[in-house]
């Protein structure tokens, strides 16, 4: 969590450094509310209560609506600058972030999937179990790294 706070607080210091302040548009607004969102997030777990006390799920609830907001504001963010430096006629970038998405989504809904199978089946041995978490973290690395090399050559091509 720091480490993606620190990743965020460093990119909003070099945009604004880089454009030389406030750049118009719903880019920027989305990027000021992901990074508004982002320094919440660790400054509520400092505040977090107990494990066993009762409002504890409370605190649960909040940190992760506030986690799905920052992802979807995040993406919507991203989606928003390239749709500025895409002006390809079949927007082949925006194209690409959209596959991104889909394959995010498609690997976290396995790992759902995965981890209340493995649930179920417990007794099966942990070396069958760890064999599909290799599978999956595997399968997750290199689809983000293509996604990653067509998205980057997309920006370097525009």
């Amino acid at each position: 969590m720091k480490l993606s706070v620190a990743a965020t607080i460093i990119a909003f210091i070099l945009i604004f450094s880089y454009i030389r302040g406030w750049s118009e548009g719903a880019h920027s607004v989305l990027g000021c509310l992901v990074m508004i969102l982002a320094f919440i997030q660790p400054l509520a777990a400092v505040f977090r209560c107990g494990p066993d006390h009762s409002w504890r799920f409370i605190f649960n609830w909040a940190h992760t609506l506030n986690a799905i907001a920052i992802k979807g504001l995040a993406v919507a963010a991203i989606f928003t600058g390239l749709s500025l430096i895409d002006h390809t006629r079949d927007s082949w970038i925006l194209k690409v972030m959209g596959g991104f998405v889909g394959w995010e989504a498609l690997l976290y809904a396995l790992q759902d999937l995965y981890f209340r199978w493995s649930h179920k089946d417990a007794e099966e041995g942990v070396q069958q179990l760890m064999k599909m978490e290799v599978i999956l973290l595997s399968l997750f690395f290199l689809g983000n790294m293509a996604f990653l090399v067509a998205i980057l050559t997309g920006i370097g091509m525009a």
